[in-house]
């Protein structure tokens, strides 16, 4: 994409009248919704898509609810010439056709243009003639997608010198972050309870620095969405900086639960197809420690995408997964030895709690790094629920563009899409980890919570 900050765009639609005996009811089960379009604006020409902000599709039509769709992320596709456009869209079925719409965009500067199109109901539909958008104003960064007001927990795996004990810990960041710590044994720890606790971790290594430290692992309660985050903040921000002595090493990761109760056998196929999928682009912005063929890996976080079959192409693996007819043949096929997956279903397994765990991501120090790796695997999840099944990769496809099909196709959020763009570079240029909290774990080295690290800007992928 280019730097400019003016754009030519066009506007159109496409039609697709529906068989009347096979189209879905609308809400009163009384009308058939025979027609089939999707409106777009594509930017064309080669220009700058994050010049935009994003695009509003109001209907113009108490009818429509909602009556405005917005979408934030374009994705690249082929116009009706061949050529390679942006193009941010709105699908719908309706049971009549509708009057005209209004395109709003707003640009990242906070510059408004809205055009008034008339849906052309006719076979390949229509479009108008093309346009330009000038962003006059400062570009602000991208701000993260609204994230799914889901459940959630985490487990962060943390040491602190022998002389502070888990009891300690545990007093210090309840008084700090005003939220209920419970320091548990082992047994008492695996049990759900409604407050944070403590738990001894035996699997964590001391650091070198730190040898007879104190293992354990921070577990939350359910949390819910934004508010749920909120509270990590606490945690992390108020509660655990203010603890002398607890670090994280390169032995130690930082697990996520997602909920899943109210997902179906095939919304959870889709959601394994997306991550074997692009597993080799999430391991592309995880330090070296954390990826396929790791000592860590091989021990705590096997990988899904090898493991289904080491000498598979991407098409065999992908419908080996689609023709899974139960959870217990799926998490089967995930999960052929255990738990230790970077993907983890054993808990749908054991019908222990409705819930899926992304395992990869290292332990961090940092409230950021926490941050959008809740959100990634919340979007990971909830759009591969919610979005048609997906295609299987070619085995050729290079790793930059896996990075960006996840980001565009599922993830959808170009606040995520450029804060990893710039963590796959810091783990992958070379001195990178030096000195960086907490990536010089993988170098032997410790990292404190509270540890200052240089402050760096998300919104555009040209910052």
């Amino acid at each position: 994409m280019s730097d400019s900050r003016s754009l030519r765009f066009v506007i159109g639609n496409t039609y697709q009248r529906l068989n009347p005996r096979n189209a879905p009811f609308d809400r009163s089960d009384r009308c058939r919704k025979v027609h089939d379009w999707t409106v777009y604006l594509d930017v064309i020409g080669g220009g700058d898509a994050d010049i935009i902000e994003f695009v509003k599709f109001d209907m113009n039509n108490s009818t429509f609810k909602p009556q405005a769709f917005v979408c934030t992320c374009p994705i690249k596709v082929l116009d009706n010439d061949g050529l390679s456009v942006w193009r941010f869209s709105s699908r719908q079925q309706t049971y009549a056709q509708i009057g005209p719409i209004k395109v709003i965009i707003r640009g990242r500067g906070g510059t408004y243009r809205a055009i008034e199109y008339e849906l052309v109901f006719s076979r390949r539909g229509g479009s108008l003639s093309p346009s330009s958008f000038i962003e006059s104003r400062r570009l602000k960064d991208f701000k993260p997608s609204k994230m799914w007001d889901n459940k959630f927990g985490i487990e962060l795996e943390l040491t602190s010198s022998a002389a502070v004990t888990l009891d300690d810990v545990a007093n210090g960041v309840s008084n700090r972050a005003g939220v209920t710590v419970d320091a548990m044994t082992y047994s008492e720890g695996r049990q759900t309870t409604d407050t944070w606790k403590l738990v001894p971790d035996s699997s964590i290594v001391c650091s070198q620095s730190q040898p007879d430290c104190t293992r354990f692992e921070l577990v939350s309660p359910i949390l819910r969405g934004g508010e749920g985050l909120n509270t990590c903040y606490k945690v992390m921000e108020q509660g655990l900086t203010s603890v002398a002595g607890v670090k994280v090493n390169r032995s130690m990761g930082f697990h996520v639960h997602i909920n899943v109760e109210d997902l179906s056998l095939e919304s959870l196929i889709k959601v394994c197809q997306n991550f074997v999928k692009y597993e080799d682009a999430m391991d592309s912005f995880m330090p070296p420690s954390r990826r396929t063929g790791s000592d860590e890996s091989d021990q705590y976080f096997r990988s899904n995408k090898f493991d289904i079959g080491p000498n598979f192409s991407n098409k065999q693996r992908h419908e080996m997964l689609a023709r899974c007819t139960s959870l217990e043949e799926l998490c089967v096929m995930m999960n052929p030895q255990g738990r230790y997956y970077k993907l983890n279903l054993q808990n749908l397994m054991s019908r222990r709690q409705p819930t899926i765990e992304f395992r990869q991501h290292s332990a961090t120090a940092s409230y950021a790094k926490l941050k959008n790796w809740v959100r990634f695997c919340m979007a990971m999840v909830a759009n591969s629920a919610k979005l048609r099944s997906p295609s299987c990769l070619k085995d050729s496809t290079p790793l930059d563009d896996q990075f960006e099909k996840l980001f565009y196709f599922v993830i959808k959020d170009r606040f995520l899409r450029n804060y990893y763009l710039s963590r796959r570079s810091e783990v992958n240029s070379v001195g990178a980890l030096v000195g960086s909290c907490c990536d010089s774990c993988d170098h032997g080295n410790i990292c404190a919570f509270g540890a200052s690290s240089q402050k760096r800007t998300w919104g555009s992928v040209h910052s």
